[in-house]
């Protein structure tokens, strides 16, 4: 008897917050009212501490209350707003009007949507792009990182194969000697046929059934064949 396990655990689904849907009046406000309780007067170290892990704390309480979360999948772009969707959900909605309609005016309204879809995304990872760069500039790292793709952007990785081995143990390092050896590899010169099986045959005797045979196939006066 098979037995099938159902009820297979499911991947926790990767999120992260979704700081453009920040409410910031209700995040403001929460700070006022949890950060009442902070000492006026600093005395010493332990205070400085326990201030700032009181903080910290109230500060991660209010992300979690003021920002929601949004899943992370293989299609997810950093910097795709709600706009963005917005957008896009708009142009598809006056899509299906028009192939339904097909009407002039529906027509027009799908165009200018779509048009300002295309510019509205364009201009959006453009400031994307610049911020990120900016945010690349305030880090050395960063800025060695940004320095090299601008060097490699367009530059194709040229492909290289590896030195390979000849059988007798020797390589092949230059291009012209790896091509060489991988066409003796793939396509090697094939063998001698052993013909000991039809010395001294009677080949008369197949042309003559060749002969006949190709006569009875064309149909043709036999002055012609």
């Amino acid at each position: 008897m098979t037995t099938l396990q159902l009820n297979i655990p499911r991947t926790q689904q990767a999120t992260r917050k979704n700081w453009a849907l920040l409410d910031e009046k209700k995040f403001l406000e929460f700070l006022t009212q949890h950060l009442q309780n902070t000492p006026p007067e600093l005395r010493n170290r332990q205070d400085v501490e326990n201030t700032l892990a009181h903080i910290t704390e109230v500060l991660q309480q209010a992300i979690a209350e003021t920002v929601p979360n949004t899943n992370i999948t293989k299609w997810s772009r950093p910097g795709f707003t709600q706009e963005c969707k917005d957008h896009i959900q708009e142009t598809k909605r006056l899509r299906r009007v028009w192939q339904r309609e097909r009407t002039e005016e529906a027509w027009e309204e799908y165009k200018r949507a779509r048009n300002s879809k295309g510019r509205f995304i364009k201009t959006q990872l453009r400031q994307i792009h610049r911020d990120s760069v900016e945010k690349a500039t305030q880090d050395p790292a960063g800025l060695w990182k940004l320095a090299k793709w601008a060097k490699n952007r367009g530059n194709s990785r040229q492909g290289f194969t590896p030195a390979i081995q000849r059988p007798d143990g020797t390589t092949a390092q230059n291009p012209d000697e790896k091509t060489k050896l991988l066409a003796n590899s793939f396509f090697p010169k094939p063998p001698e046929a052993n013909l000991e099986d039809i010395q001294n045959f009677n080949y008369e005797a197949c042309y003559s059934k060749m002969r006949t045979y190709r006569s009875h196939n064309l149909n043709l006066p036999s002055g012609d064949r």
